[in-house]
């Protein structure tokens, strides 16, 4: 997924949507501390972190439509690319076992015992996911839509299907329970694969650039208002609209995928882009590990939310992305990078 060969001169877009989805998540965890800290710190605190998490909550469906662009169109998913992410689980699952074992902060053993029912460190939950993904994508292909189509079942399967829908008509006072209600995460997450593969083989050109950003900045800030919303009502953080399931999430998401392919496509990415799209792989494994370390070492600015998110993202990002480069010198055959 992360590092699937591409016709660089045809097609860079895809590796701007990796680096950026590779940022957003460390953004994203390195935020997390203050959005479940509602009514523990001060408002304006709380609500800097609800912004930020909120802007990069695309981070992980813009991975799975990329994925999905791959390997639901013409390419082919074969047995080795199954074989690579369990590969990437198992190493960084040892990893995160080394890392607990180093710093004495978590019970390894348990982990190890429950390793089949759930991850041994959080941010490893996507290979499992992506593992069902994969063996879908053996048995299933996307046919071309028209872009009218594309946009029906979208509003269908997140709007009318949703769970969040009554979520939402519950802030105006009407009751809706649909009959037929789509929920669970891992249908999502294979939904967003196939709209990956929708929009990125659909001729998006006439959307333009400033549409999806005006569009990825609305739908991220209605993110954060309904977050506030019910955690103000129940008194207590309440992060549903954080789900890939929500309708904002989903939108937010497609727009800025939409973005970068529209701006990418008649141009060629940074060689920075580049870099960190040929590690996001390594960086993505290690990052969480990163992280935990620097809060487990107190290196926080708890009473600057803003200057902390941002000081602790890049440092989260620098350490991972030099253990990526030492991973990617070791594992020549890229079964883990």
């Amino acid at each position: 997924m992360f590092n699937a060969i591409m016709d660089q001169q045809r097609e860079s877009w895809p590796d701007a949507i990796r680096a950026v989805a590779c940022l957003m998540v460390i953004i994203l965890h390195s935020s997390v501390w203050y959005v479940v800290s509602y009514g523990k710190i001060p408002l304006s605190d709380w609500m800097s972190g609800n912004i930020v998490d909120s802007f990069v909550r695309p981070c992980v469906p813009l991975f799975f439509m990329i994925s999905g662009y791959i390997f639901l169109g013409e390419k082919k998913v074969k047995a080795k690319n199954i074989l690579r992410i369990l590969y990437c689980l198992l190493f960084y699952s040892a990893l995160c076992i080394i890392y607990m074992l180093a710093t004495d902060r978590y019970n390894p053993t348990e982990r190890i015992l429950n390793i089949l029912s759930k991850p041994v460190f959080y941010h490893l939950w996507f290979f499992y996911t992506l593992v069902g993904c994969y063996i879908l994508f053996s048995f299933l292909k996307v046919r071309d839509v028209g872009k009218y189509s594309a946009i029906t079942i979208l509003l269908v399967v997140f709007v009318l299907l949703n769970p969040f829908t009554s979520n939402l008509f519950k802030f105006i006072g009407v009751r809706y329970y649909g009959t037929f209600l789509i929920d669970g995460g891992f249908i999502y997450n294979f939904i967003y694969c196939v709209l990956g593969c929708f929009f990125g083989r659909m001729d998006t050109k006439r959307i333009g650039v400033l549409t999806p950003v005006v569009g990825y900045l609305i739908f991220s800030m209605l993110t954060a208002y309904f977050i506030y919303l019910q955690s103000d009502n129940f008194n207590k953080y309440v992060g549903n609209f954080y789900s890939g399931s929500s309708p904002f999430v989903m939108g937010a998401s497609l727009c800025i995928f939409i973005f970068l392919k529209n701006y990418y496509s008649d141009r060629s990415v940074n060689p920075v882009i580049k870099l960190i799209s040929g590690a996001s792989l390594p960086i993505y494994g290690v990052h969480a590990l990163v992280l935990d370390y620097f809060v487990m070492r107190g290196y926080r600015s708890l009473d600057k939310p803003v200057l902390d998110m941002f000081l602790m993202s890049i440092s989260v990002f620098l350490l991972s992305l030099l253990i990526a480069f030492s991973i990617k010198a070791v594992d020549r055959n890229k079964l883990v990078s």
